[in-house]
């Protein structure tokens, strides 16, 4: 999932120019990953069908029953 998501930012970055930037935050219970770029972005309307498609996948590679 996280290549997934930096393939993403690199493919929305205009002519590959552009800037991602990739910071992990650790506690004692978490790692937090943030990804940021300045690409296009996804529009609001199409955010909830690529967080759903990700999770989907993720129960088929896995062989989970939902």
């Amino acid at each position: 999932v996280l290549l997934n998501v930096l393939n993403n930012s690199y493919d929305a970055l205009s002519n590959k120019e552009g800037e991602i930037i990739l910071d992990i935050k650790s506690t004692d219970e978490f790692l937090e990953i943030i990804i940021e770029d300045n690409g296009v972005g996804i529009k609001k309307e199409n955010l909830a069908a690529v967080l759903l498609h990700q999770q989907l996948k993720y129960v088929q590679e896995e062989n989970l029953v939902v």
